[in-house]
């Protein structure tokens, strides 16, 4: 069973070539007999005399990416007020007044087809109608709600849900007249005056 060798090169400091040698094979330092790293022999290449030296492995410097870290926040959510009541009966409402509409129009047709017209256009208008009043039901349930919300705010109350805002947008008016123009108008439409650029 032969021995795995621990073959190293060291490179000459003249031609730089590799001089190649059993590393296990070396004697500490002083020993008579043996090869010993710090001393001199000849590079079978160049024949120059050359220092004996075992190479470090260098290692790869691999850069640890550090860990992403985050917290947990805590925040706390409300819920089950009489606002959120109030939405969700508006809810069930323009579900029910929607689901209604149709089965009206749905009867409506049928109707018509039966040549009975009398019968048809009522059930149209109360299918339309009953979509309609479930639709204005609906944005009356969410008013109640919000009225409720701004109220528990005043009151420094807890509130579930949110309170709307109004969304922003540029408007621009001529500064002459007040008439609303363009953005990219050069001119006013009423009374005719030029816009600085």
């Amino acid at each position: 069973m032969s021995e795995e060798k621990n073959f190293v090169v060291c490179r000459c400091q003249y031609c730089n070539k590799g001089i190649e040698f059993d590393a296990d094979q070396l004697e500490p330092t002083g020993s008579a007999g043996g090869l010993t790293t710090g001393q001199t022999i000849p590079c079978p290449h160049c024949g120059m005399e050359t220092l004996l030296f075992v190479p470090k492995v260098s290692e790869k410097v691999v850069e640890k990416i550090p860990e992403k870290t985050a917290k947990r926040v805590k925040q706390i959510a409300y819920s089950g007020g009489m606002e959120d009541t109030l939405e969700s009966v508006g809810g069930i409402f323009l579900f029910l007044g929607i689901a209604g509409g149709i089965l009206a129009i749905i009867a409506a047709i049928v109707a018509f087809n039966d040549n009975e017209t009398g019968a048809g256009v009522n059930l149209l208008c109360i299918g339309f109608a009953s979509i309609f009043v479930s639709a204005v039901n609906r944005i009356l349930f969410i008013a109640g709600a919000e009225a409720i919300r701004l109220l528990k705010k005043l009151s420094g109350l807890k509130f579930s849900g949110n309170i709307t805002q109004p969304t922003t947008s540029n408007i621009y008016k001529c500064s002459a007249c007040g008439t609303s123009v363009s953005e990219f108008s050069e001119q006013c439409y009423s009374c005719g005056a030029k816009f600085k650029k």
